[in-house]
């Protein structure tokens, strides 16, 4: 309920976003977008110096991330264990001031973070949401390549459900249609379809991945 719960707030915010792909994924982000926030796609992996500079543009109040990300980043025991890894993220919990994380409260995440599980069990409420302005920007994208000079790429809710239509129609979608898919983009154009989405774990498995798509009829 992340669209009744946060709408008041976010609706007239930039939310930075770093959830990887999955079902709790799609689930916030959807949230963020149906509540009319304005949500950046963030790479933490690219390094604390091209994330800080990608920062200073998106200037973002809400910060919407795995409590790994926060925790990676902030003084204490994960970033040293990262580190010893030879792996250097930024520290997220330092931009925003609002939070909401996913997965356990681990040392790093920020005491005002919001869980979740808190967001997902709050009763439903029935007063509609206003209807989302074509033209608001609703997601940028930074895009890759860009290290000095940082640049993002801009959704509307107008060219966002345009592009999602499109790719619904060159993969020729229909709503008995399985997609096996990690892109949210694909996830997305597959459900405005009516199709179902199946969101398989990050790692490849050879053996997995056929035994899914024999055993749920995988047709994308």
């Amino acid at each position: 309920r992340l669209d009744t719960t946060l709408g008041p707030w976010v609706s007239a915010w930039r939310v930075v976003y770093g959830v990887r792909p999955g079902i709790d994924s799609f689930v916030l982000i959807a949230g963020l977008l149906r509540a009319g926030a304005s949500v950046i796609a963030v790479d933490p992996g690219v390094g604390p110096d091209l994330f800080h500079r990608r920062m200073q543009l998106a200037k973002p109040s809400w910060v919407v991330a795995e409590s790994i990300f926060f925790a990676a980043g902030a003084p204490g025991p994960v970033r040293w264990g990262f580190g010893q890894a030879g792996l250097a993220l930024p520290d997220v919990g330092a931009f925003g001031t609002s939070f909401v994380h996913v997965g356990p409260r681990l040392p790093g995440v920020p005491a005002n973070s919001v869980p979740q599980a808190e967001l997902l069990e709050t009763e439903p409420v029935e007063e509609a949401l206003p209807r989302l302005s074509p033209e608001r920007v609703v997601l940028t994208i930074f895009t890759s390549g860009t290290t000095s000079d940082p640049k993002g790429v801009e959704h509307t809710a107008k060219s966002l459900g345009t592009g999602s239509n499109l790719i619904a129609e060159l993969m020729a979608l229909r709503n008995d249609d399985v997609v096996y898919s990690t892109q949210t983009h694909q996830m997305l154009s597959a459900l405005l379809a009516g199709a179902r989405c199946v969101i398989p774990p990050l790692r490849p498995d050879p053996r997995r991945f056929v035994a899914d798509v024999e055993r749920l009829g995988v047709t994308h």
